[in-house]
């Protein structure tokens, strides 16, 4: 049983102030726990929904932890959630999420924790979460590169999918007049991200994606200072295939889902 001085909320109408109270306790967490764990709040949020979008709960008056829930489609919706840490340990995450799941009937759950969030874990581990991939954020620098001439070539257009950042280009990789594959580039001031890197499945297998990425650093790098891009650890080749370029692991997070 709770003390009755624990209140717990939910809150149809995003407000300023609940935003910033939740960075605040949100930062506040992972300074104490050394971490960067996500936080959001659905920036897009129609206040004018019919299920809420942040549980939490209340102590004395203040707020000691929360969660946070943004719904990806009818199906599917991620969260984030936070405790206070002298407030940890009293099941408050717990009771939050057995709320939301009463609320969002049909949905399920993703949680994305960096793989050293022990308390996150153990949250997840209790409420049924299953373990799915490990996203690594990659990086390489200018100076770190070795650059190194090789056959292809590289044809641009503007991507006008409607689905890719805006000022998106797309990558040909051209090799003896035919295209062995595709990737996606966007800019972000100094920095180039490289999204959706593919090499069509005939041509697999014959190191033209080592190939695609070296002519397509050699081509950025008088612009851009470095290069990030993001893939799954369970995704074994492409994996390897940004080590032995020279791309770093800068972060990682490890997705669950319920």
């Amino acid at each position: 049983m709770y003390s009755e001085k624990f209140k717990f909320e939910k809150s149809f109408l995003q407000t300023k102030e609940l935003t910033d109270t939740c960075e605040k306790i949100s930062s506040l967490c992972n300074d104490f726990d050394g971490l960067n764990t996500p936080f959001f709040i659905d920036a897009e949020y129609d206040n004018s929904s019919k299920l809420p979008y942040l549980y939490y709960c209340v102590f004395e008056s203040q707020i000691v932890g929360f969660l946070s829930v943004y719904p990806i489609d009818t199906h599917n919706a991620e969260i984030c959630g936070f405790v206070l840490p002298e407030y940890r340990r009293k099941k408050i995450a717990s009771h939050l999420f057995a709320m939301m799941v009463c609320d969002f009937s049909d949905v399920s759950f993703q949680l994305s924790l960096p793989p050293e969030n022990d308390f996150g874990k153990c949250f997840a581990n209790k409420m049924g979460f299953q373990y799915c991939a490990t996203e690594c954020s990659m990086t390489i620098k200018k100076e770190q590169f070795a650059s190194t001439q090789n056959s292809l070539s590289l044809v641009s257009e503007k991507s006008e999918d409607g689905l890719s950042p805006d000022g998106s280009l797309i990558i040909h990789g051209i090799s003896d007049g035919t295209e062995i594959g595709s990737c996606l580039i966007s800019d972000f001031d100094r920095i180039v991200c490289i999204h959706d890197v593919e090499i069509y499945e005939k041509y697999r297998g014959k190191g033209y994606g080592y190939q695609l990425i070296c002519a397509l650093l050699h081509h950025v790098f008088p612009k851009y200072d470095s290069a990030i891009l993001h893939v799954t650890k369970e995704n074994e080749p492409a994996y390897r295939l940004y080590k032995k370029v020279g791309f770093e692991v800068v972060e990682e997070l490890e997705y669950y889902e319920v």
